[in-house]
């Protein structure tokens, strides 16, 4: 259940939208309720603004973030649905400024991001050691958009944390369990697309700065990510194809992980019946495990308020590795939305 308000107080708009639900997976009951957003905005002083729990959705490649990572996820529903879907909320002051056909944005968050996590992972209890919240850990995030000869592009540049917690297997006064910390997580990026004939082309990319958190002490870590992608469109069919690549760049031989990892992914979709039957299949691979994800999915629209939707999900891979490790999530559901 997703209640929702949308309220206007002259030139200042408020904004609610709370999830409540009730899970059973993997044998586990999760039952939760928070805030999808609760932020007050509006328009003055040559800028727009929000205020409050919200999220902020940057970046242009689908499935997998690249540069759109100010926001925590919930793992729960990491897959099943689409990435502004599975992403949580976050308190954060939200200043945009135009200047023509160039955007500044400028965000200040003073609570940590943590991604929600399953109370459980492999069989034992998962406790995260959360920083405090304040200014020396407030994440900074700053986003300039332009225009270039055809092209729309951002750049960005964040100071912030890396809302996955590392586990580390602890043993405790009531037995073994799951320690998770946090790291400082700096990044410096850009996302550009292109339209080129018939089709438009999408580039991202990503250097980031993974620091330790005090009591893990984990070594200093810098990356580089890659992407590229181009959208096809042709009658009715819409094909979206994109391959990403990460690259630790201070890998030591030594070291147990892996120096890079890569993606290659697939949508394709199409939409029948005056558009209300819609059809999409889903495809990701990551080329160094050979694990996948496979999503069918087919909804239909009963009316404006009124939506069935058909999905099957299959994860193929060894349990250790990326998509593998959800083999137990995969899933055939049939879900009915109704607005009111």
């Amino acid at each position: 259940m997703e209640p929702k308000l949308k309220y206007g107080l002259g030139s200042t708009t408020v904004r609610a939208e709370a999830r409540l639900r009730w899970l059973d997976q993997e044998g586990q009951r999760q039952d939760d309720a928070e805030f999808r957003e609760l932020s007050l905005s509006g328009q003055g002083w040559m800028m727009a603004w929000r205020l409050g729990a919200q999220q902020v959705n940057w970046g242009r490649m689908d499935i997998l973030r690249v540069i759109d990572t100010l926001n925590p996820v919930d793992q729960h529903d990491v897959f099943y649905l689409d990435v502004p879907e599975t992403k949580r909320s976050l308190p954060m002051a939200n200043l945009e400024w135009q200047f023509d056909a160039d955007t500044l944005q400028f965000i200040v968050a003073p609570v940590v991001p943590v991604d929600k996590l399953p109370r459980e992972v492999s069989g034992l209890p998962v406790s995260i050691n959360k920083p405090d919240s304040s200014v020396k850990n407030a994440t900074v995030a700053v986003r300039y958009g332009f225009e270039n000869a055809g092209w729309n592009a951002d750049v960005i540049a964040v100071k912030g944390w890396n809302a996955t917690p590392i586990l580390t297997p602890r043993l405790g006064a009531h037995g073994p369990y799951l320690e998770g910390t946090l790291r400082r997580h700096d990044r410096l990026g850009f996302s550009a697309d292109k339209p080129i004939g018939g089709f438009v082309l999408r580039l991202e990319g990503v250097y980031s700065l993974l620091g330790s958190e005090a009591r893990s002490r984990t070594p200093l870590e810098r990356r580089l990510e890659l992407g590229a992608g181009a959208d096809i469109r042709w009658g009715p069919w819409f094909l979206a194809v994109q391959a990403l690549g990460e690259l630790k760049l201070n890998h030591e031989p030594l070291e147990a992980s892996r120096r890079g990892t890569s993606y290659l992914s697939a949508i394709l979709q199409r939409k029948w019946a005056q558009d209300r039957i819609n059809t999409r299949v889903v495809h990701i691979t990551d080329t160094q495990d050979h694990a996948s994800w496979n999503s069918l999915q087919a909804s239909y629209e009963i009316d404006a308020r009124q939506e069935i939707k058909l999905q099957a999900d299959f994860f193929r891979g060894r349990s250790t590795v990326s998509f593998g490790a959800f083999n137990a999530r995969s899933r055939v559901a049939i879900s009915h939305r109704l607005e009111y």
